[in-house]
């Protein structure tokens, strides 16, 4: 089994609101989604983004080992345990 990473993440909104993931593209980081979430947040303040940095991107842990879409998908898991359920 592979181990899963504590991703970087940026949060807008308040803990026990209905949470949206934003994730990035396969050379992005969260930093892309940055500006476009602010706004939608303006427009739906009763909404949470969580906009994550996958493993290897951006602020996020590098891992040389077991990089595939399994691993990616257990990182976000992760991450949900740890912000509650998206939506």
């Amino acid at each position: 089994m592979s181990k899963s990473l504590d991703l970087h993440s940026i949060v807008l909104g308040e803990d026990n609101a209905k949470s949206v993931l934003v994730l990035h593209g396969i050379l992005g980081s969260c930093q892309n989604w940055r500006y476009f979430c602010q706004r939608l947040f303006r427009m739906r303040e009763s909404l949470r983004f969580v906009m994550v940095d996958l493993r290897n991107h951006g602020r996020s842990p590098h891992f040389d080992q077991q990089n595939g879409l399994y691993e990616c998908a257990q990182d976000l898991f992760h991450l949900q345990k740890k912000w509650g359920a998206f939506d």
